[in-house]
């Protein structure tokens, strides 16, 4: 609600600001300030832009540049060119308008600040890289939010396929892009600014969840970039493992219950839990194995969708439960040389010799030769 009488007020003040310039200018319809597509034809004709700019306020994302581009041009026809007025101008518009359209000391001169027939104004070279830097900024930010965006494999489960650390471009646009839930934040950073170990953005202004219109929908085998649900609450000081996953340790470490685990990383002064909004969460890339209406089993491990085995990509990491001889131990050069992934911290403490542990088939089947391995199994069965 406070959202949208914010925005309503913003327009409102546009408007009545737009009803005065027109007034100033000698508009035969000033009324035209109050009608959305008219209002636009005319504002470019004072500014000297093309009509098709006002069929570009209304792409998502796309319009809030435009829309800057006129408010900082109207500015300008009324010589109020410096970086700050446009800040003003864009910023504090509701106000900054109403001033220009109703003020007898504020003369139009021209599109750009000049009189026909006269040079463009000169500009310095501290106020020509201001520009240049928020165009970029605007630009590079509105690129990421709405089309495209670079992303850092975060975790190994898609090992063979794509490695930890590897960065990829995910489309935006293909299955709709997302308008963001916290559009106040810092450029080019996620949910943390690095080195000061705080948040990036403020919650002054929540958008709701809401997607646009995309090109295609998610299908099978898919590879999609989503936001971890888990990563709704974090341990500021410990932000790797999940929340829910410390609340575990913690449970396991002082042989508690998860509620009283809970209690305890709660009431602990060190400690500092936060929950993040939808688009500030962690990323993960996943395969989508099943889509709506589709029947998904996992049959003694091997996933079953609609009846039929789901697609195994080649070198698929699965965990395995490894049981070695006693006395036998895995040495780092045995984990590097078979690409093994240790993954014990994930669940209660095993017995002696007792590992789990992410690799593909033909590796556990290297394990399983060797005279270290006493027996190995897919980990669904436990018995070994």
């Amino acid at each position: 609600m406070i959202l949208l009488f914010i925005i309503a007020f913003y327009m409102i003040g546009i408007r009545i600001g737009t009803y005065g310039i027109f007034k100033k200018m000698g508009v035969a319809a000033p009324w035209k300030a109050f009608v959305p597509v008219l209002c636009s034809l005319e504002w470019q004709k004072i500014i000297d832009r093309p009509s098709w700019w006002t069929w570009m306020t209304f792409i998502p994302g796309v319009n809030l540049f435009y829309i800057a581009s006129q408010l900082t041009d109207m500015s300008s026809a009324f010589r109020r060119h410096s970086f700050g007025e446009h800040f003003v101008a864009v910023v504090f518009a509701p106000f900054f308008f109403p001033y220009i359209g109703f003020s007898a000391n504020e003369k139009y001169i021209g599109p750009g600040g000049v009189k026909p027939g006269q040079p463009p104004l000169p500009r310095t070279a501290v106020r020509e890289w201001a520009d240049a830097i928020v165009f970029a900024v605007v630009a590079a930010t509105l690129i990421r939010i709405f089309v495209a965006e670079a992303y850092m494999i975060p975790t190994p489960s898609m090992e063979k396929t794509l490695l930890v650390g590897d960065f990829l471009f995910v489309s935006k646009f293909h299955y709709g892009a997302r308008v963001p839930n916290t559009p106040l934040a810092l450029p080019f950073v996620h949910h943390t600014i690095p080195g000061l170990n705080c948040k990036s953005y403020v919650e002054w202004i929540k958008l709701p969840y809401k997607t646009l219109p995309g090109f295609e929908k998610v299908k099978r085998n898919d590879m999609v970039v989503f936001n971890f649900p888990a990563g709704d609450t974090v341990v500021l000081e410990n932000q790797g493992p999940s929340y829910y996953d410390l609340v575990r340790q913690t449970a396991q470490q002082y042989h508690t219950s998860y509620d009283t685990a809970r209690m305890m990383m709660w009431s602990e002064p060190s400690i500092h839990i936060a929950a993040r909004p939808v688009d500030k969460r962690e990323n993960y890339i996943k395969r989508c194995v099943a889509v709506p209406g589709d029947k998904l089993q996992v049959k003694d491990g091997v996933l079953f969708i609609n009846d039929q085995p789901a697609y195994v990509p080649e070198n698929l990491y699965t965990p395995y439960s490894v049981m070695l001889n006693d006395g036998a131990g895995l040495n780092e050069q045995t984990v590097t040389d078979l690409q093994m992934e240790i993954i014990d911290n994930r669940f209660p403490p095993m017995p002696p010799n007792h590992h789990i542990a992410l690799m593909t088939k033909a590796n556990a089947e290297a394990l399983k030769a060797m005279y270290i391995t006493k027996a190995i199994a897919p980990f669904h069965d436990r018995q070994l």
